[in-house]
């Protein structure tokens, strides 16, 4: 199975990479920053999901370069901060 996963340089989504990859699936991880996993079916992609300018030809060149994926674990966190 291949499963594409933001936020896969930490918390939930690395943690959800490192248990998909240690179980023999294809991983492609989503991330700001890299990932300390090194794997041979993990293929990394740098996208700041915070700024969605660019993100659907930058989801497209991902997926014309790994294909049709069976699943997405979408965990990328982020934060408004300000007063209420």
């Amino acid at each position: 199975m291949k499963t594409l996963i933001t936020g896969s340089s930490s918390g939930i989504g690395l943690a959800c990479t490192d248990k998909l990859l240690s179980e023999g699936h294809a991983v492609i991880g989503l991330s700001r920053r890299p990932t300390s996993i090194r794997h041979a079916d993990l293929d990394t992609y740098s996208i700041d999901l915070s700024n969605l300018t660019n993100f659907p030809q930058k989801i497209d060149t991902v997926l014309k370069k790994v294909g049709a994926i069976d699943a997405a674990i979408l965990s990328a966190g982020q934060g408004l901060f300000g007063h209420l």
